[in-house]
């Protein structure tokens, strides 16, 4: 078994990143790992109040 959290993780720290946003360390996201990375990246984008979710979900796709 392969255990994909952390390059998920690490892919949506980098896709805020390239969106100017930093993620607070200590945020556990595990829970939301799962669902479509445009959900994910709404509700990760959703507590800086910015709404660029095709922008997030290509910046974590090219990580």
């Amino acid at each position: 078994m392969v255990d994909s959290q952390p390059g998920i993780l690490s892919s949506c720290r980098a896709a805020l990143r390239a969106l100017g946003h930093e993620m607070d360390p200590e945020m556990d996201i595990r829970s939301i790992i799962g669902p479509p990375i445009e959900d994910v990246m709404r509700y990760l984008l959703s507590s800086f109040g910015d709404d660029r979710i095709a922008e997030a979900v290509d910046a974590y796709r090219a990580d």
